[in-house]
């Protein structure tokens, strides 16, 4: 009897220590297939970083004085092709005020739009709208499209006849929150 107690014995610990090793390699698997799917999300970041596109908007002199006109392009500057593009220009009369006031009135007045483009490649210019006036009023225009992946991006101009600037692009501003996150750590 005590022999047959001694090899139940050992037979539950031998079935203790292989459950200890079971759940061992089941959690190291775990991590395993956690690193595994991070490092797909870092290749696919890179894939997509590598592949996207960067539209910018460029205000370009046509005609001086006294006839003033001025082209708007878009300009692929990034990686990869922007599809379903949609520009909108917003004319906010309260600024610019005191430019505007200056230099006078002036021989027409700008107006909003839409215009849709549906594809820019890679380091490709389109001019989207041309503008005969001397108008020192402000605008806004935003600029959406489409990345290879199907992904919107949103870039937000601001400026007059003069020239633009970038008021908001959520992709750098991203960036650089998670630069700031990783700097605080």
């Amino acid at each position: 009897m005590t022999s047959k107690l001694i090899l139940e014995i050992l037979t539950l610990v031998v079935l203790f220590v292989t459950m200890v090793f079971v759940i061992m390699y089941w959690a190291e698997t775990q991590q395993m297939k956690a690193e595994m799917i991070n490092q797909n999300k870092i290749s696919f970041q890179n894939i997509k970083s590598q592949n996207m596109p960067i539209v910018d908007l460029q205000l370009e002199l046509v005609k001086p004085s006294p006839d003033f006109a001025y082209a708007l392009f878009l300009v692929n500057k990034g990686n990869g092709p922007a599809f379903k593009i949609i520009t909108q220009r917003f004319i906010n009369p309260e600024e610019n005020k005191q430019k505007i006031a200056i230099h006078g009135h002036p021989n027409t007045k700008i107006k909003s739009f839409i215009k849709k483009t549906s594809m820019l490649g890679v380091g490709e210019k389109a001019e989207i709208h041309r503008e005969h006036s001397n108008s020192y009023e402000h605008m806004k225009i935003a600029v959406s499209y489409r990345d290879h992946f199907g992904e919107m991006h949103k870039s937000v101009f601001r400026g007059d006849r003069n020239g633009i600037e970038i008021l908001e692009y959520p992709l750098l501003s991203n960036f650089y929150s998670k630069k700031e996150i990783k700097t605080k750590q």
